[in-house]
């Protein structure tokens, strides 16, 4: 397992564990299963709530919004983790040992449409997408896997790396 060293604010070297592929892939699934459910639910409410409106776009926004903006929301509310890393025992850190501040999350958060491109995904699924356009799909993917630091590229531009949290 890959380590890290960070400097503390008093000069003191703290190893981290760079957290595993494996982990950040259970975490984006358990993460992935909490924002579907409450897409579901919210559905359910919506047309529990309001039977004739099945048809109108906004409430469909509304339910939406807090799904776009899920990861960010959480790891700016639970201290750089998501309900799926805090489970799986990881968290985002700077690369140089800090707790990031909001514009990391939002850069973060913005990379996360180039690094998990599910439009691309579907597209290439029902066949409207060539050749060249797949590498897309795989190039966060690569970059965890290929980088020291294993860093997607929503990390590598806003400075930002996953830790493994040492066990309590």
């Amino acid at each position: 397992m890959p380590l890290v060293k960070l400097d503390t604010g008093f000069n003191i070297e703290i190893d981290f564990a760079i957290a595993p592929f494996h982990r950040r892939f259970f975490a984006l699934l358990l993460d992935l299963v909490v924002q579907f459910t409450y897409v579901w639910l919210a559905g359910k409410f919506v047309s529990w709530l309001f039977p004739g409106w099945d048809s109108e776009l906004w409430h469909v926004m509304v339910f939406l919004l807090p799904f776009m903006f899920y990861h960010l929301i959480c790891e700016v509310s639970m201290n750089g983790q998501s309900v799926g890393k805090k489970a799986l025992g990881i968290k985002v850190m700077t690369a140089i040992g800090g707790e990031p501040s909001f514009s990391q999350y939002v850069i973060r958060w913005m990379f996360r449409i180039i690094d998990f491109p599910i439009l691309l995904i579907i597209s290439a699924a029902f066949g409207y997408i060539n050749a060249v356009s797949l590498l897309f799909i795989f190039a966060g993917l690569l970059c965890v896997i290929l980088t020291a630091r294993s860093q997607r590229i929503g990390d590598l531009v806003a400075g930002t790396i996953l830790i493994d949290l040492p066990n309590r």
